[in-house]
């Protein structure tokens, strides 16, 4: 199984990738909101682990997942259910933040890892291009934990609050419906010979 990190589609996958303007604006508020010094330790810490956590992950649940299920001989998913596969185990591999973190706010980190997986799931499906998912991964992660040091290593007390629960819900609703819908639109033949 091959795994793809840089390819000629690196645009195509940012142009497909585009919604997730929204997480890192999002982040990006949080951080600006804070208006907190950062020590170099932390800065560096939380440059160091999310690009670490970035190629990780992206590795293992694009790349791996997505990799193995449409370069297996079975054929037996539809492109659909492999990028919903895929975003499920990235899903599940942040359930060990229950050691850390509260069931509220993990449930809402499930939800947005659910929608963020559903979208990388799909650049990677359609572009071979793991570079964007992580260079995106990373910058939200970072952007995170510098808004919260603590919560590099499980010490932060973020709280959740309905808003942020639906807010989330919505999120992932749309990407949904958006891969649903792109890939109703592409031509899907073209996309199999791809994988092939």
């Amino acid at each position: 199984m091959k795994v793809f990190f840089l390819n000629k589609k690196f645009f195509r996958a940012l142009a497909i990738g585009s919604p997730v303007i929204i997480f890192i604006g999002i982040n990006l508020y949080v951080y600006l909101s804070k208006k907190s010094a950062i020590s170099f330790f932390d800065f560096f810490t939380a440059a160091s682990v999310s690009l670490l956590v970035g190629i990780f992950e992206e590795y293992a649940a694009r790349g791996m997942i997505i990799g193995k299920l449409e370069e297996s001989t079975a054929k037996n998913f539809s492109f659909f259910v492999t990028v919903i596969i895929s975003a499920i185990f990235f899903s599940a591999l942040h359930l060990i933040n229950l050691f850390s973190a509260s069931l509220e706010i993990t449930s809402v980190q499930i939800i947005y890892t659910s929608a963020l997986g559903i979208l990388f799931g799909l650049v990677y499906l359609v572009t071979k291009n793991l570079t964007v998912t992580i260079i995106s991964h990373t910058l939200i992660d970072f952007i995170a934990f510098m808004a919260d040091p603590k919560a590099i290593f499980g010490l932060g007390h973020p709280t959740v609050n309905l808003i942020d629960f639906v807010f989330n819900l919505t999120i992932l609703i749309i990407f949904f419906a958006y891969a649903k819908l792109f890939l109703k639109k592409i031509n899907l033949k073209k996309l199999q010979k791809n994988w092939n």
